[in-house]
């Protein structure tokens, strides 16, 4: 039931109105009937008789205190409360019919106000009157019109829908015009675009004895109704995508009782859903005058007033569960305002889990879980509805913390199953489709749920402490995800293991339904459980699957132990059985691991070495790797295995990554000189050294000169060294006596002059000619070689230290050249130095000049003058004057100076 109702015997009523329980009618014999609807017995007080006519139709101006009634064509006003005539409204004489709409404006300083409007139908024109409170405007609003209405009704305060004999307007008395006109032909072919069909064939019904019916449902909505058929539209006049109503009986009236069309018949009335046009009540009262909607519905018979009114709200949403009419319920909610619930989230969730379960039945899975996932229905109530291959709940009976979930789902799942007449749910019935239902259950509520818990749970670890007030459910909707008949928000525990059974379920529904989705879904974070997860992939041997899996849960050793096994041919599987032949695959794994895993990378890559050292030692020279991995470590393993492993990858880390740590320049040379001595015809090893050696500056250059073998080979590398050290002669006498270079000794000066940061740096060619003309014992002297440096490079000897060197036999024509080069250099030095002094003098000069105008400049001192600091006379003070010609007070100088940010000097 949604309408109580109340009968009070009145014969003769042909109009009513209403306010709260308050009914004024008006009779066929012009009397006034006031009756009061109280909680007991109707309390009907002494009618009053205000005219020999019938009164046609009553409004009441509440905020006036006054009815208006339309009597003998004109519209004449009585009090509220005494219903003593108070006049007759200007200018109404003619007046056909009359309309009320009452609203709330803000005026121009923000104070509301009420506006009552009502509009008074004549002839061929209509003219609205306005109250503001209770103040009769004196200006009216008239629309001219060339045919005689014979109903109209507000919409809303500025438009008004006006029907004549064949046709139908609106009217928008703001701009006084009719801006839309349909007629009866064309409202019998209207159809909303998107509704392709209705429940009855209505094209073609039409009589002459028809009228229109117009319904106002809110401020721009109404329904017009044409004998049979009801169609739904906006202020404007235009259409709205509802399905039309197609009435098996022509209706008398339609008015919107909130939240239902109150629809009159001739012997019968009918309460309907606005939404869905069912049925919800019926009254069999007949012959019906008038209605009333407001607080109360009011009908008037030719013997009887009626009182409807609604019976509380949650005894209608509990009656309608009871008789399985969800969606009428459903409707309740979303038209009602929520303090007339109590628990309405819950309710409405409630419901929809009872609808979604309907559906279900029904074999609409797609409807079900969006309807699921709307609701935010618990994983573990959905879920139960499958069967094993889809979630097996067995395995959580012992975990605490989800079993009274699944007993409650079970308790409500048997609820559902008895409502719907059923035992139990039966998996194997031929109507249920299992791969179509899993597939919804996938695409329509896991992939949400899974999402929304995910964004729920990082919303609570993050802000945990910060703001409890999610965990207390002021910022997160208590019933998320909870159980049908509980208010109390999930835990941050409960949230999590509801995500892993959420996860877990998806996995196994994808590799029920749609195997190709199971790799994106193992990649992405997840909280599958392991052992489905390696149980049902194994089963099905996808492999390729499982490593993914288990490289997301950091279970890398059993992925490398798995894609050994893949790779030696112990195992295949079922889709890349080729990809996994080989080291390759365990390559690339082992790439992609960091240095907390580097025991699992010495681990496998030993059988990757063993089968091709080039391609696994990939492994150890990645650029992105190394940054990562213990450089020692990694040294130290591939010593122990082969040598030449831990030299190729020194290599890599001096001349790739520019390595400069010296303990591993060590090594390598330290290497290289152990295979020089094993191979002494190793030219490619002496390139190497020679190059690492000139290159470097990272090694100790005492100790690998300490262990540097006794090979006449390596004479050029322990020059190297030494001249590192800083010992150039000890490398100059390499040069010149054991390798027999002059040209390779010239080199190695211009080296180390061109270095220019030691002291030896500017003797080091004078100490190449001691040697050339003093050689130590055995060697003879080397004159010609002296004299060339001397010719070629004598602006890099000073000529002071090269007269002692030089043999008292030597004549002077071989060494003019190096003389007048030297003697040149001297006089060029000291013109520079001369040319440079005589520009200090001038600059020194400039500046002078220009300090002596400063001093000589003169300023006058009027009495207008004021200082640039404290901005008072400076009249007879001492002045301090600065160059920029600023004048300030001696005493003021200071604050001046620290005001333009410059230092002061006390004088």
């Amino acid at each position: 039931m949604a309408l109580n109702s109340v009968s009070f015997d009145l014969s003769g009523v042909i109009s009513i109105v209403a306010h709260d329980d308050r009914v004024i009618s008006g009779s066929s014999n012009g009397f006034l009937n006031d009756i009061r609807f109280a909680q007991t017995q109707p309390l009907h007080l002494p009618p009053v008789q205000v005219s020999q006519s019938p009164i046609r139709q009553i409004v009441c101006i509440y905020e006036a205190a006054l009815i208006a009634c339309l009597i003998d064509a004109q519209v004449i006003l009585f009090d509220l409360h005494s219903l003593a005539q108070q006049g007759v409204l200007p200018r109404s004489n003619g007046a056909l019919a009359i309309s009320l709409i009452s609203y709330l404006h803000m005026d121009e300083l923000g104070i509301p106000i009420i506006i009552s409007r009502l509009v008074v139908v004549f002839k061929r024109k209509i003219s609205v009157y306005s109250w503001h409170d209770s103040e009769l405007i004196a200006n009216t609003i008239d629309l001219a019109l060339n045919q005689r209405i014979k109903t109209l009704e507000w919409i809303n305060s500025t438009k008004l829908c006006l029907c004549f004999i064949s046709t139908c307007a609106f009217a928008d008395i703001s701009t006084g015009r009719i801006f839309k006109s349909i007629s009866i032909k064309d409202f019998i072919s209207l159809r909303p675009l998107r509704v392709l069909k209705t429940s009855a064939n209505y094209i073609g019904y039409y009589k002459k004895t028809s009228k229109f019916i117009i319904t106002r449902v809110s401020n721009d909505e109404l329904l017009l109704t044409y004998n049979i058929k009801s169609l739904f539209m906006d202020s404007n006049g235009q259409l709205l995508e509802r399905s039309p109503i197609i009435w098996s009986l022509e209706p008398t009236h339609i008015v919107y009782f909130h939240p239902y069309f109150i629809v009159v018949f001739n012997q019968h009335i009918e309460i309907r859903n606005i939404e869905s046009y069912l049925i919800i009540q019926t009254f069999d009262i007949g012959n019906i005058t008038c209605i009333f909607s407001g607080k109360y519905l009011f009908i008037s018979t030719q013997s009887q007033i009626w009182k409807l009114s609604n019976i509380p709200f949650d005894n209608q949403v509990d009656d309608l569960i009871s008789q399985n009419r969800l969606d009428d319920a459903l409707m309740l909610f979303n038209r009602v305002n929520s303090v007339l619930f109590q628990n309405k989230t819950t309710k409405i969730r409630y419901i929809k889990m009872m609808k979604a379960y309907q559906l279900f039945n029904e074999g609409k899975y797609k409807n079900s879980m969006i309807l699921y996932s709307e609701s935010s229905s618990s994983p573990i109530v959905v879920i139960s509805m499958f069967p094993i291959e889809i979630f097996d709940c067995e395995q959580y009976l012992n975990d605490s913390s989800i079993s009274k979930y699944i007993n409650a789902s079970r308790i409500f799942l048997e609820k559902m199953c008895k409502k719907n007449g059923q035992i139990s749910k039966d998996f194997n019935h031929p109507e249920f489709n299992i791969k179509a239902a899993t597939r919804a259950l996938v695409s329509y509520y896991l992939n949400d749920v899974r999402r929304k818990l995910s964004f729920l749970i990082s919303s609570m670890s993050q802000f945990q402490e910060s703001f409890q007030d999610i965990l207390n459910g002021t910022l997160l909707p208590e019933y998320y995800f909870t159980l049908p008949d509980s208010n109390n928000a999930l835990t941050l525990e409960e949230m999590e293991k509801l995500l892993e059974i959420v996860d877990t379920t998806l996995f196994r529904a994808y590799i029920f339904v749609s195997p190709d989705l199971v790799g994106p879904l193992v990649r992405l974070q997840n909280k599958i459980q392991l052992k489905v997860a390696k149980d049902l992939l194994e089963k099905n041997r996808r492999y390729k699957d499982l490593i993914d899996y288990f490289f997301r849960k950091s279970l890398h050793r059993d992925a490398l132990d798995l894609l050994k096994k893949l790779g030696q041919g112990i195992i295949s599987d079922s889709i890349y059985q080729e990809q996994f032949k080989g080291i390759s695959e365990i390559i690339k794994y082992l790439k992609k691991l960091d240095n907390d895993y580097i025991e699992e990378i010495f681990s496998f890559i030993k059988w990757p070495l063993e089968v091709d050292s080039d391609f696994a030692m990939e492994v150890f020279l990645n650029d992105n790797q190394q940054l990562c991995l213990s450089k020692k470590k990694v040294y130290n393993f591939l010593l122990s295995l082969n040598e030449n492993l831990a030299i190729r990858y020194l290599e890599y880390l001096i001349n790739n990554l520019n390595d400069l740590t010296s303990e591993f320049h060590d090594f390598l040379i330290m290497h290289y000189f152990k295979n020089i001595e094993e191979h002494q015809e190793s030219d490619n090893i002496l390139e190497k050294l020679l190059k690492l050696l000139i290159d470097s500056k990272a090694y100790n250059s005492a100790y690998i000169l300490e262990h540097l073998p006794k090979n006449n080979k390596l004479l050029e590398h322990k020059a190297i060294i030494l001249s590192n050290l800083g010992r150039h002669k000890y490398a100059l006498k390499i040069y010149l006596f054991e390798i027999k270079d002059f040209k390779k000794a010239t080199d190695y000066c211009i080296k180390v002059y061109s270095m220019n940061n030691t002291e030896s740096s500017d003797e080091i060619f004078l100490i190449l000619l001691n040697l050339l003309l003093k050689p130590p014992d055995g060697h003879e002297i080397q004159l010609s070689n002296a004299l060339d440096l001397l010719s070629l490079y004598r602006s890099y000897i000073k000529i002071e230290t090269v007269a002692s060197c030089l043999p008292l036999n030597i004549k002077i024509s071989d060494i003019k050249l190096y003389l007048e080069t030297s003697i040149q250099n001297k006089t060029t030095d000291i013109i520079n130095g001369k040319i440079i002094s005589s520009l200090h003098i001038a600059n020194l000069m400039k500046y002078q000049n220009k300090l002596i105008d400063a001093c000589n400049k003169k300023y006058t001192i009027t009495s207008e003058k004021t200082c640039g600091n404290c901005h008072k006379r400076l009249g007879q003070s001492v002045l301090a004057i600065f160059p920029n010609d600023s004048i300030v007070h001696y005493g003021c100088q200071r604050a001046f100076l620290k005001a333009q940010n410059m230092p002061y000097t006390a004088k």
